[in-house]
């Protein structure tokens, strides 16, 4: 996917260089992520949170919002019907995918 920008997007936060954040984007009908919202955070650079649609899962990982996450690692607590909206949280791994460590 490609990168939209933060033009419009509502930012929450007095922001300063090189300070972690969180930003809350929509998926463009075209495929670019456009940033809804920005705040300060205290989570690690590397750690995401997506919250959509749950597209594809095959056991080792899922795919939400067109973000595959390797789930092999997480915590899942009950079956999630393809369709349904999740919350995953994941970390960059350092070959570079998505590591799920919670998905609500």
């Amino acid at each position: 996917m490609a990168a939209g920008g933060v033009g419009g997007a509502q930012i929450n936060s007095v922001l300063q260089v090189g300070q972690p954040v969180e930003v809350e984007v929509v998926v463009a009908p075209d495929g670019r992520l456009v940033a809804r919202e920005v705040n300060a955070t205290t989570l690690s650079p590397n750690d995401i949170e997506i919250i959509g649609m749950l597209q594809r899962f095959d056991g080792t990982s899922i795919t939400v919002s067109g973000q595959v996450i390797d789930i092999r690692g997480a915590q899942i607590n009950a079956l999630i019907p393809l369709g349904a909206r999740v919350q995953v949280r994941a970390s960059l791994s350092p070959q570079g995918t998505w590591v799920a460590s919670e998905r609500r």
